[in-house]
């Protein structure tokens, strides 16, 4: 393709965010690539953030919604003017490809996402009739039958999130994320309680991450009583939300991630591969990505706490050396498939070629 100009549209631009700070990462790997001249950045938020010169960043702000769309609209419109809009990428969608649509139309300028997430509602097959091309990270990630969608694999920030040496890892398990019934923490809470019951010792669960909206501290609330009722409250530690920089050294302190979630392809997950531990998942699309051999090992069934019990218990009980071909093979797997680098590459890749159609 020819060098670009791209418009990058997302909710916010923050190295804090604990949950979005790779979109920092993400806008920095793809302004740094040669087909790309200049990016311009369309967000909501922004916070502390480095990036290259070549970046422009424009805060529309999240007040009122009246307000925010007609700032929307107005640096929209002077990019277009100033011929600065190549084409739209948009990160994890929002309606931001349906107010596209009309430009989309006068101006001919193509609209692409990056989206991930199971449950597609009206909004985005909205948003699919507008889309050029839906980039996803796994087929189970956007399941969604078109000629549109292209599974290009998460982007993860491999240098950031890369092995490094546990001072002790012992027994403890740990996940990372939102605090939210989508993250299904109460099944490793139950799955602790099974793993008493069954193998005689309970791990340490460690709990990273903070709740969002007041249904996610309804479950939080919950989540607690629950770990009171089965007598885990000395074993259950929450360590509330952290920066990416402290993820990448609690995470290899652990002997093992948890990643129950029922959304697609979790990104925590993904950066406890590329950290080399052991992961243990219900998650479908956890098991997509997986050599055969590792499947029996780390995918457990959903809401079965015996099974996953079980399957934390052998992952617990794995020598140096097994837990090493571990977490080397799953490092391997984000390496090669869904590192930021290989990520907007296949991008790029499929955009040029969709220019050329």
């Amino acid at each position: 393709m020819n060098v670009a100009r791209v418009v990058f549209i997302c909710q916010t631009v923050d190295a804090d965010d604990m949950l979005l700070a790779n979109v920092v990462r993400w806008i920095a790997v793809l302004a740094g690539k040669p087909a790309v001249e200049r990016v311009h950045v369309i967000c909501l938020r922004a916070g502390r953030a480095e990036l290259p010169p070549n970046v422009t960043l424009h805060v529309i702000g999240a007040g009122r919604r009246p307000a925010t769309l007609y700032r929307f609209y107005s640096v929209v419109l002077s990019l277009l003017r100033r011929r600065e809009v190549d084409f739209f990428f948009v990160h994890m969608g929002g309606v931001y490809p349906i107010l596209l649509a009309p430009l989309k139309l006068l101006a001919r300028k193509r609209v692409y996402q990056w989206k991930a997430h199971p449950h597609i509602d009206w909004v985005m097959r909205l948003s699919l009739l507008v889309d050029d091309r839906v980039f996803t990270a796994t087929p189970s990630s956007f399941p969604r039958r078109s000629p549109k969608v292209r599974v290009t694999g998460h982007g993860i920030d491999v240098r950031r999130f890369a092995p490094r040496p546990a001072h002790d890892a012992g027994r403890a398990l740990v996940t990372v994320g939102r605090i939210s019934a989508r993250k299904r923490i109460h099944e490793m809470v139950t799955a602790l309680h099974a793993h008493a019951r069954l193998h005689g010792d309970t791990p340490r669960l460690r709990i990273v991450g903070a709740s969002a909206t007041a249904r996610d501290r309804r479950y939080s609330s919950e989540l607690r009583d629950l770990i009171a009722r089965l007598g885990l409250d000395d074993r259950v530690e929450f360590l509330g939300a952290r920066s990416q920089e402290e993820i990448a050294r609690i995470v290899p302190g652990c002997a093992a991630f948890l990643g129950f979630s029922g959304t697609a392809l979790d990104k925590a997950t993904l950066e406890a591969m590329a950290l080399g531990v052991p992961v243990v998942s219900t998650n479908p699309c956890f098991a997509e990505i997986l050599p055969e051999w590792l499947r029996s090992l780390l995918v457990a069934r959903e809401g079965d706490a015996e099974n996953q019990a079980d399957h934390i218990h052998r992952v617990l009980a794995l020598d140096a050396a097994g837990r090493a071909r571990v977490g080397e093979a799953l490092r391997e797997v984000v390496e090669h498939e869904h590192s930021d680098e290989v990520l907007f590459d296949r991008i790029l890749a499929e955009i040029g070629a969709a220019g050329r159609q």
